[in-house]
């Protein structure tokens, strides 16, 4: 899987009480407990910090992790994932080649890093 900064799995809604958005089903998205647990660990590495809070909002466009993870030192950052070979991946990583050539003024977030881990 690849985060764009990810085995399929069932994908699940990881509701708590400090979501704002009422949880709806949605056969399609992945959540944060989905991410191989491997893939999670390196995003975690990467950012220096573990994950406190994971918030995937529910819509969106296709069915790859889009979340929003608050870190451990209040941190937030974005993280999409999406398995090996998929067309989202592709997409995924044609929209960071992308940010690359943005000037820094450009009201678009940083990107941060790109992590594939296998399975």
């Amino acid at each position: 899987m690849t985060s764009g900064w990810s085995r399929r799995r069932p994908a699940r809604w990881g509701s708590c009480a400090s979501c704002r958005a009422p949880p709806r089903w949605s056969a399609t998205c992945l959540s944060w407990d989905t991410v191989p647990a491997a893939l999670r660990e390196a995003i975690e590495a990467h950012l220096g910090a573990p994950v406190r809070h994971a918030h995937t909002p529910p819509g969106g466009f296709g069915h790859q992790l889009a979340s929003t993870l608050t870190l451990t030192d209040r941190r937030s950052t974005f993280v999409k994932a999406a398995p090996e070979g998929d067309s989202l991946t592709a997409a995924n990583l044609h929209e960071a080649e992308a940010l690359r050539y943005l000037p820094p003024h450009a009201p678009a977030p940083a990107l941060l890093g790109i992590l594939h881990a296998g399975g």
